[in-house]
Order: structure tokens, then C-alpha cells, then sequence
């Protein structure tokens, strides 16, 4: 068995305009994938943004999923935001399908491709991260494979 780190989230934060705005951004965790069994290519493992853990992998998963979690909060006039996972990359015999994003209390949605814009109004908000991944290789005891990413949050 071995306990797998999938990402670390890194940020970036753009602001287009000459506006004032009060933004922070706190990254609570980052995602886990948690502890797997060794074993064959083609497994799936989906940890969804509420930190479950779903896939045809699902039989070979011990402990430890956990989704990513950012937390934005804006003390100005509401404004436009669009979140989007970039530079995706994937190492030792994982592959990515698709990268999961929540904001508030919305809907689970991909992120990966064009992102997604909601509206703040002078709250902190959680942002959820998951990701559904794939094995493309055999994994054996104490093997390392894991994928990186940026989120990046435009405030418009």
C-alpha cells in the first residue's frame, strides 16, 4: 500500500481591472487521493468535491480522500469571477479526465476546459476542488504517480 499526495494547488490570482478590491485567497488543503493498493492499469478514482470516493479504483482505496479546498473572500462590491484549472500535468502512470470545481453551495462542475464565472457579493466563499484520475500503468507497493495544477481565479 501507499499513500499517494495527487496535487498541489497552486494560485493565480488576476485582477483586469484598475478597481479596488478587497480579495483574499486561502488555501485550506490541498487534494488528497489518500492511501491505495498496489495494482493493474486502468483504474479510476474520482474524488468528488465533497471529498468522496467513487470509481472503478474504488475497491483498491484504503483511507485519507480528501478534496481541495480554497477559501475566497471579497469585502467589495460584488464582483464577476472565473475559475479555471490550467497547466495540468500528470507523472508515473496517472492521467487526468477531468478537474471538479464547487463553488459555495453550487454545483459540482468540470473546470478544466473553458472554467466557470459566478458572481461574489462581499462573502467568503469555500471553493471546492476534485479530480478524476486513471491509472495508465501497473502500480506497485511504495510507487509514487500524483498530478499537478494551477487554479486560477480572475476577478473581473
Amino acid at each position: 500500500m501507499r499513500r499517494t499526495q495527487l496535487l498541489g494547488l497552486h494560485f493565480l490570482l488576476v485582477l483586469p481591472c484598475f478597481c479596488e478590491a478587497a480579495i483574499t485567497i486561502t488555501k485550506m488543503n490541498d487534494i488528497n487521493l489518500g492511501l491505495l493498493k498496489a495494482g493493474p492499469a486502468g483504474r479510476q478514482w474520482i474524488v468528488g468535491t465533497d471529498g468522496s470516493l467513487t470509481g472503478t479504483g474504488q475497491a483498491d482505496y484504503v483511507s485519507g480522500a480528501a478534496a481541495g479546498e480554497i477559501v475566497v473572500t471579497d469585502t467589495s462590491a460584488p464582483a464577476m469571477v472565473q475559475i479555471q484549472a490550467l497547466n495540468i500535468t500528470s507523472y508515473n502512470g496517472f492521467q487526468v479526465n477531468q478537474i471538479l470545481c464547487r463553488y459555495g453551495n453550487g454545483s459540482q462542475t468540470r473546470c478544466d476546459l473553458s472554467g466557470y464565472s459566478i458572481t461574489t457579493n462581499n462573502m467568503s466563499i469555500s471553493l471546492k476542488v476534485g479530480i478524476d484520475v486513471e491509472s495508465t500503468q501497473y502500480h506497485y507497493g511504495g510507487d509514487n504517480a500524483g498530478v499537478d495544477f494551477d487554479i486560477s481565479i480572475t476577478y473581473q
